[in-house]
Parts: C-alpha cells; sequence; structure tokens
C-alpha cells in the first residue's frame, strides 16, 4: 500500500456500509484506487464492524483498529478517522 509521508487524516459521516467508508477513505488518503487495496477481511471481519457500528449508533463507543500502515477509528457519531499509525 503507498503511503502519503506524514499525518494523514480523513473525517466523514457514514453515509454508506462503514466497512466500505473506510475503504474509500483509505483510497483517498493514499491516492490508490479503493481495488487496489488490500481486502479489508484481511484485517477485520467487515460485516461484523458494519453490525456492531449500526447496532451501537446510540451508545457511546469508538472502535480503532489498524488496516496497513494506517490506523482507523470509528466513533459513534460515525465519523470515520484515518491518520498513520
Amino acid at each position: 500500500m503507498a503511503q502519503k509521508s506524514g499525518y494523514s487524516e480523513s473525517r466523514s459521516c457514514i453515509k454508506t456500509q462503514p466497512s466500505t467508508e473506510i475503504i474509500r477513505k483509505i483510497a483517498a488518503v493514499t491516492g490508490e484506487e479503493p481495488t487496489e487495496l488490500p481486502p479489508i477481511y484481511d484485517t477485520i471481519d467487515p460485516e461484523a464492524l458494519d453490525k456492531i457500528v449500526n447496532s451501537v449508533a446510540s451508545e457511546d463507543f469508538e472502535i480503532e483498529f489498524v488496516y496497513g500502515d494506517y490506523r482507523v477509528m470509528i466513533d459513534e457519531t460515525g465519523v470515520v478517522t484515518i491518520d498513520n499509525k
């Protein structure tokens, strides 16, 4: 996965499934096409992630994991944050 140097951050309210939004945001940060990125399921179960985020949307929570060279965070407001790990 190509990496821009320094700190990169991308925030967005989730309008699609969280796993899809994460791939879109990482693609935007890296400048790659989403199809060029490693499958997200090599890092986290995308169906489980989507179910958790969609089922606890009214409660305070934060999910954080590493995908490639990036730290991914999703909070209870649906904000996806991507930054260099």
